[in-house]
Order: structure tokens, then C-alpha cells, then sequence
């Protein structure tokens, strides 16, 4: 219980940190202001070092095996290069990864539904105040292209859409209650389609295959859905490499497809310039070039800016892309984390957890094209695992654990899997 109640005040201060600091201002702080990066930094940590206790069982799952194994590497690596910031920073995501597996600790729909409507009211006073980018309502928005969108977060849409995908989950397998499920629900879809994220609705619309799929083939552990995962990542880059696809829809004339696809209502002339505009290709060339020049062991901390200087909108080691960057940085060994990532959904189909098995794939898609979430203190990167946990047994190992983790799950409504109305 006790566990629990420390990641929901993890996930509420994160929250905090996603509604009022601007991205921008925290790569600013992270560089010059140690000492209050240090503060946003220290709760994440303190979770960890409360879940020593849960490593020291040595009883890990297949998933966490392979997050020690990156740990493992990435140190020797780290060592051999005397590169600590690989260290630091691939260890600490490792740790909080093992630590919220091994704990098992969940984010509840009831608690993941309040920040949710708490989101909306602040967001909303904030843009009436004149101190936000995005409001509530399409429209509301200041210095974007896209001048309809709406966000749930004052200075991005990114986490926007990643939340809202995670509360059409939780409510759509764990919420008993029909009408408000449906309103959730309903609201989530709003607030995905009004960031006008294409990764977003390709995601909804991959994780809405598999459920149809389900239908069709029982869901367990099968090869069908143990090559699901990485097909649906795979027609992701395909759809967002498709030149034929690029090139009948530069005549597109729907300022609303536009503004989705190109990220400009006026659309584009060429299909270079269609290339251009979906960034995440030129960083993927741009990490593989990298990582080819050191397979082994990788080129460890590096900035992007200094191979593509003209991309000065992207962040400095590629963040939009954090599984290639992963891979341009500490070379083979970060096959363990794409291992993970199949060992998450393996555990999902022989659980039947439907929902864990969606938020693994909106968790794949997302290393290749949203990778600045993939922190330890970042709160969508907690409530995306916390969610995934929801549909976990209990540790059955200490009853009163037990005991006090279920009584505390009826009180905050998060229904374990087995109560779904869908099965789970």
C-alpha cells in the first residue's frame, strides 16, 4: 500500500511538472540550473531507492532481466568510455522500469480520470489567464501552425494525446460504470483528434485492428500476436516512408488532412517536401548513420545538431526518436530494450490483458517517434506503465501486501483486469 501510495504522489508531482514548466524552460533548466533539475529529478529517485527492498527478492520477471542486462551493458560501456551521462541516464529509465515491475504498482482509472478532468480545468483558466499555449477548446492556441488544436497540457500536445490514449484504455477495459466510461472515453477521443497527432490516430487505429483481431483469434500467447507488435511498428515507418502514399496525397486540398498529415493547412508541393515535413525519417537515417560507424559499442552521448545542424528544432541527442537514439548511443546491447518491448507484450497475451497489450504497442510507436517522454520523471511515462499494471495479479508472495494493495485498488475504483467488463 504504502508502495502505491508513493507512485501516486510521484504521478501527481509529475503531473505538476508537465502542466507549469514549459518543455523548452526544462531543457534550459536541465543545462543551467542543476541544482533545480536536481528537484525535479529526486522524487523519481526516491521511488527507486524505496523499491530496493522489491530488488533485492531477486525474483525478476523476463522483462526485468533484460532491462539489467541493458544496465549491465551500458555500464561496462560507460566505463570503457568514461561517458557517466550514458550511464546515468539509461540506468535511471532501466530502474524505474524494474522498480514499477517489481513493485506492481498501478495507476487506477478512478485517480487517472481525475488528473484527467483536473487537466482540462487548469489548462483552460491558465489559457484565460494568457500564460498558456494551448487551451481547452480548438482554437485556443498560440504560436502553432495547427491553429486548432487543443491540448490537455498547457505548453504541449504531446502529452495530450499520449494521456488521453492511456484514459481511452483504462476506461475502456477497467471502468464498470457505462455512462461514465462512455464519457471518458468520449472526451479522450476529443482531445487525441484536437492535438492533430498523426502518430496518435495510427496508433488508435492499430490498437482498434487488434482488438478486432481478438475477435477472430483467440488472444493468448500465439505467434500471431507475438508478431503483431512489431508488424504494427513496422507499418508505422511504412506509412511514414510510403512515396506513392506522399505523392497522391501533396494534392490533397482538406486544410484538416493537411494540418494533420504535414502539419500546415496549406499541404505540400512535392514529395520532398512531404518527406521533409514528417521529421522522424531524417532522424532515424541520421541515428542509423551514427550507430554504423560504431556498432558495437556506439558513439555514447552525442548532440544531433553536430551531423545536422539544420535541424535545430530537433533536440540535441534526437529525443523525437528514442529507441534509434538508444541504439546510436551504447550500439548492439540496446537489442535488449527492443527485447523488452517484446517480452511486455508476450506477458500481456499470456495474461489475456488486452489493455497492456495496447499500451505496448502505443509504447513501441512512441520510442520511435515521441522519445522525450521516455524519462523517469516524466509523468505520461508513469501513467503509461502504471495503466499497463492495472491488469497484473497482485504479488502473492505477503498477504497483507496483498490484502492492503486490493482494499486500496475498491477505494481508488482501479479494477483489476479480471473485473473488466471486456474481459481484461
Amino acid at each position: 500500500m504504502l508502495q502505491n501510495l508513493l507512485f501516486r504522489a510521484l504521478i501527481a508531482y509529475t503531473w505538476l511538472l508537465a502542466m507549469f514548466i514549459d518543455p523548452s524552460a526544462a531543457e534550459t533548466i536541465r543545462e543551467n540550473n542543476p541544482a533545480l533539475y536536481a528537484i525535479t529529478v529526486m522524487p523519481a529517485v526516491a521511488f527507486i531507492l524505496a523499491s530496493f527492498m522489491d530488488f533485492l527478492r531477486l525474483r525478476f520477471d523476463k522483462p526485468a532481466i533484460a532491462l539489467l542486462l541493458l544496465i549491465a551493458g551500458s555500464a561496462v560501456i560507460a566505463v570503457m568510455r568514461g561517458d557517466l551521462a550514458t550511464l546515468i541516464s539509461v540506468g535511471s529509465l532501466c530502474a524505474m522500469l524494474v522498480a514499477i515491475r517489481q513493485t506492481r504498482v498501478r495507476m487506477s482509472v478512478g485517480f487517472a480520470n481525475a488528473l484527467f478532468f483536473l487537466s482540462i480545468v487548469t489548462a483552460e483558466i491558465m489559457f484565460i489567464l494568457g500564460v498558456a499555449r494551448y487551451g481547452a477548446f480548438p482554437g485556443q492556441v498560440a504560436n502553432d501552425m495547427v491553429a486548432w488544436r487543443a491540448s490537455l497540457f498547457a505548453y504541449s500536445v504531446t502529452p495530450s494525446w499520449l494521456f488521453s490514449l492511456v484514459i481511452i484504455g483504462l476506461n475502456y477495459f477497467h471502468n464498470r460504470q457505462r455512462g461514465p466510461r462512455i464519457v471518458m472515453m468520449t472526451l479522450g477521443l476529443y482531445f487525441l483528434i484536437f492535438s492533430a497527432s498523426r502518430t496518435g490516430i495510427i496508433v488508435l487505429l492499430l490498437c482498434a485492428g487488434f482488438l478486432a483481431c481478438t475477435r477472430l483469434i483467440r488472444f493468448r500467447d500465439r505467434l500471431f500476436y507475438r508478431l503483431f507488435t512489431p508488424l504494427a511498428v513496422i507499418m508505422f515507418v511504412v506509412i511514414l516512408n510510403a512515396e506513392q502514399l506522399l505523392l497522391l496525397l501533396t494534392g490533397v486540398d482538406n486544410p484538416l488532412v493537411n494540418a494533420v498529415l504535414f502539419k500546415t493547412t496549406e499541404g505540400v508541393a512535392s514529395i520532398d517536401q512531404a518527406s521533409t515535413s514528417i521529421i522522424r525519417t531524417f532522424i532515424w537515417a541520421q541515428h542509423m548513420q551514427i550507430f554504423s560507424e560504431n556498432p558495437l559499442m556506439g558513439a555514447g552521448t552525442f548532440n544531433l545538431l553536430d551531423t545536422a545542424p539544420e535541424f535545430e528544432m530537433v533536440a540535441s541527442t534526437g529525443s523525437e526518436s528514442f529507441l534509434t537514439a538508444l541504439l546510436a548511443r551504447v550500439g548492439m546491447i540496446a537489442a535488449f530494450f527492443v527485447y523488452f518491448m517484446h517480452l511486455l507484450s508476450v506477458d500481456a497475451s499470456r495474461r489475456s490483458d488486452r489493455l497492456a497489450y495496447c499500451l505496448t504497442i502505443l509504447f513501441a510507436i512512441s520510442t520511435l517517434a515521441y522519445g522525450s517522454y521516455i524519462v523517469p520523471y516524466d509523468f505520461v511515462f508513469l501513467a503509461l506503465f502504471g495503466a499497463m499494471n492495472s491488469g497484473r495479479p497482485l504479488r502473492e508472495d505477503s498477504p497483507s501486501v496483498t490484502h492492503a494493495n486490493a482494499a486500496f485498488e475498491r477505494d481508488t475504483r482501479g479494477d483489476i483486469a479480471s473485473e473488466s467488463p471486456h474481459g481484461g
